[in-house]
């Protein structure tokens, strides 16, 4: 039986942040997780792991969160640039995964997050 798109997911932003997934049943369980620095094995929430940046019980490891952010304004400007067709640029990354864009026709900048950058259809000001 094929991994499902989930379970996918879930183990690469994990191995991202240093685990292996070793168990996983559906999101509203715990899931086991294995440290790949010290090989310990332990149960813990997903949005605890990946959310709130707990670390390795045993020997502390994990991302730095500077390394975290810094990769995730890569991949914010990479991924806005991409859906928008160039049409609007990142002008400054906020707190709460919100960022400042601006429309590459009329200037206009707005608050705006990944979510609804992803469904992007035109600027809000000139439509373009």
């Amino acid at each position: 039986m094929s991994e499902s798109p989930v379970r996918k997911r879930l183990g690469s932003r994990l191995e991202y942040l240093g685990f292996d997934l070793v168990k996983y049943e559906n999101g509203n369980k715990y899931i086991q997780v294995k440290c790949k620095r010290c090989g310990e094995i332990y149960d813990d929430e997903v949005n605890v792991i990946i959310n709130k940046g707990r670390v390795c019980t045993n020997c502390g490891s994990l991302k730095k969160k500077s390394e975290m952010t810094d990769e995730w304004d890569k991949n914010l400007y990479f991924n806005v640039i991409r859906n928008t067709k160039g049409k609007v640029k990142v002008k400054k990354v906020l707190n709460n995964g919100l960022f400042k864009a601006q429309c590459t026709n009329c200037n206009k900048i707005w608050e705006t997050s990944v979510k609804e950058i992803a469904n992007f259809q035109a600027c809000p000001n000139c439509a373009y």
